[in-house]
């Protein structure tokens, strides 16, 4: 059946080979920079971005120096109630994201400093107190984790 390929699938193949030699290729340039033990992560969130389902999109990129190591954009799992709790949520996201990457330096043997970056000082306030306080309950259980001394 697919021993001999059908004028059809020629026709198919030279179509994908013009496509592929007129598409410019992406290329990632990561130019040398001073040594830096600084991993810094910069989060956002889209509070209610799903016209359907009302779940906000955290997204956000982890950088050491000028380089980029992860990105990512993903809707969130739980429905938040606030533009600040989405935000806290994506807040979350990037830690976990930044401890994973401490933990690899670690093991490649490089000491890293952390940073996280947000714009929401609502959820910047949430995520600084101990415990979640009386009007974030629901968050309790991404907080009690990240706010241990351990991962201070």
């Amino acid at each position: 059946m697919y021993s001999e390929p059908s004028q059809g699938s020629l026709a198919r193949l030279k179509r994908v080979r013009r496509y592929v030699a007129g598409v410019p290729r992406l290329v990632n340039n990561y130019p040398w920079q001073e040594e830096t033990n600084v991993l810094v992560c910069e989060v956002d969130s889209d509070f209610a971005g799903c016209e359907m389902t009302r779940k906000s999109t955290s997204a956000g990129t982890l950088r050491r120096g000028g380089h980029v190591l992860a990105h990512w954009s993903v809707t969130q799992s739980a429905v938040s109630l606030s533009s600040g709790e989405a935000e806290f949520y994506a807040i979350v996201k990037g830690m976990l994201e930044l401890l994973y990457m401490r933990n690899v330096a670690a093991f490649v043997g490089i000491s890293a400093t952390l940073r996280l970056k947000s714009d929401s000082s609502a959820a910047r306030g949430m995520i600084s107190r101990l415990g979640v306080g009386k009007r974030a309950k629901r968050s309790e259980e991404h907080t009690s984790e990240l706010q241990s001394p351990d991962h201070l």
